[in-house]
């Protein structure tokens, strides 16, 4: 690829998230600080998720959406 073509390319990441009982307090804290600096670390127009699972599974949005 040249530099060019690479610069193009748009990152997409998907964040899993465990909020069952186990990740009670320090756990989850710092679950949620690790997907805030996936997230800061994208540039504007590149896209993320955010799925969490427990007993149930829940998603942020239901198709990724684009850092602004």
């Amino acid at each position: 690829k040249t530099p060019d073509q690479a610069a193009a390319l748009k990152r997409e990441v998907t964040i899993v998230i465990d909020r069952s009982g186990s990740m009670r307090d320090k756990k989850i804290g710092q679950a949620r600080e690790a997907a805030l600096q996936v997230i800061e670390g994208l540039k504007d127009g590149e896209f993320f998720n955010i799925i969490d699972y427990s007993d149930s599974i829940a998603s942020f949005s239901e198709k990724p959406v684009a850092k602004d």
